[in-house]
């Protein structure tokens, strides 16, 4: 006789870690008992990444009073957490923390908003230096910091430039790597100052600027969240809301261009290529969609949320055999709200979404981010901010092989019909998500 999967919760104290039996095993590794005692971990901005040792990264801020923001790295097989350096101390020692010879108004890194990205033996984030694009009087630029891991050094790259700033006036929130080039991307906003493409290779200091497929009308606050570079060099990327066109940079040729490609509500949280480069999948607020790189469409897969509403929501992360998506809906509104917390799994092959657990247990009233850290064992990585304590979350989506059918006649009807799990023998790690027993999985 088949049986719905069952809930356990087993939590499990080390350190300041905490861990959970579920059907997708959570950590959640949280640095406040290794930071320094003036460092504060309260805010995260989508910045998590992988070295090729699949150690973890998060790039954790403190906004108030002073800011600045702190990398810190985790290693999953040893449990090791370690403190690499504060981004702000890094660039004062460079001589490029205002005020400066290029700027005579104090500066802090107030926010590290991208990706923590792998290249050339280093870590790369890129900076703002105000929570937004509001008051343009107190924006110097952005930065470009570099975590060595041979030398364990954080260097401001930005010390370089002509104003010393990689970005002036404005700041990043995606710099994707093509290492086959050795150069860095970072997709510089706000529109208002010139969204533009800034190239770099760290070898030889080489920058080149290429202004971006612009967007009318745009701040920066709602500029896309991620870009993202095709295996053949091209690069995707969007200046501007969800609605705008994402543009398609070449590299090798500097062929610019508008595609046909965008999303609809609100920004774009995440852009997911696969290894073949044929199709990028992309979310915002409301939508996960399809674009198919080889012809130049693309489509709606499913809406975020059962409901069909916008959500504040995490990108979406491609899992390591590129048949899943992962992502988690945070709060109730586009701008905050209620916390719901619900991870989420949408399967690309059948087109069925499931909530798979909330993670409020394991990291409280928090919101997730990030993305691009999926490792080759298939457990994804996570950053996250609770209330003042903010960490990296691991989830095991490794053993999800257990399939789907359709409940029986008395469940609900419809879209967002909800169905069962049902429980393959031996298959992938036992528990659930659900305290009712019952694991909900919703067929868009």
């Amino acid at each position: 006789m088949k049986s719905l999967l069952r809930y356990f919760i087993v939590p499990c104290i080390l350190g300041s870690s905490s861990f959970a039996v579920a059907d997708v095993p959570v950590k959640a590794i949280r640095f406040d008992d290794i930071k320094p005692v003036t460092a504060r971990f309260s805010m995260n901005f989508g910045g998590v990444g992988l070295d090729p040792q699949q150690r973890v990264y998060a790039t954790l801020c403190g906004t108030q009073g002073d800011p600045d923001c702190h990398l810190v790295r985790w290693n999953p097989i040893s449990g090791e957490k370690e403190y690499l350096g504060s981004l702000g101390a890094a660039a004062k020692r460079d001589g490029n923390l205002g005020p400066n010879k290029f700027w005579p108004k104090k500066e802090s890194i107030v926010k590290g908003h991208t990706h923590v990205w792998y290249l050339d033996g280093k870590m790369w984030v890129g900076t703002m230096n105000a929570h937004d694009y509001r008051d343009m009087s107190v924006i110097r630029g952005g930065h470009l910091m570099a975590y060595d891991l041979a030398t364990k050094v954080i260097t401001d790259h930005s010390q370089w430039q002509p104003q010393g700033v990689f970005k002036s006036r404005g700041g990043y929130y995606a710099i994707p790597v093509y290492p086959q080039k050795n150069v860095i991307v970072g997709i510089g906003v706000p529109n208002s100052t010139g969204c533009e493409l800034v190239v770099y290779n760290p070898r030889t200091r080489e920058t080149k600027r290429v202004p971006g497929v612009s967007s009318s009308n745009d701040n920066g606050q709602l500029a896309g969240r991620d870009a993202a570079v095709l295996p053949d060099g091209r690069v995707l990327y969007q200046c501007g809301p969800a609605n705008t066109a994402f543009g398609m940079y070449n590299i090798s040729t500097g062929e610019n261009k508008a595609t046909s490609f965008h999303t609809q509500y609100v920004l774009t949280t995440g852009v997911q290529v696969t290894r073949d480069g044929k199709k990028a999948y992309a979310s915002d607020l409301r939508n996960i969609y399809e674009f198919n790189l080889l012809s130049g469409t693309q489509k709606t897969l499913t809406t975020i949320d059962p409901s069909g509403q916008v959500r504040q929501s995490s990108a979406v992360a491609l899992s390591a055999n590129e048949k899943n998506l992962y992502y988690v809906i945070n709060q109730s509104t586009a701008d905050g709200g209620a916390w719901i917390d619900d991870l989420y799994e949408y399967n690309i092959e059948t087109g069925t979404r499931s909530k798979l657990m909330n993670l409020k247990p394991f990291i409280g009233e928090a919101k997730v981010s990030g993305s691009h850290s999926t490792a080759s064992n298939g457990k994804i990585y996570f950053a996250f901010q609770s209330h003042g304590n903010s960490g990296i979350l691991e989830l095991d989506a490794s053993g999800r092989t257990v399939p789907v059918r359709q409940a029986p006649n008395s469940c609900r009807g419809g879209r967002g019909r909800e169905l069962t799990l049902e429980a393959q023998k031996n298959a992938g790690p036992k528990g659930p998500a659900s305290p009712t027993g019952r694991l909900h999985v919703w067929e868009t």
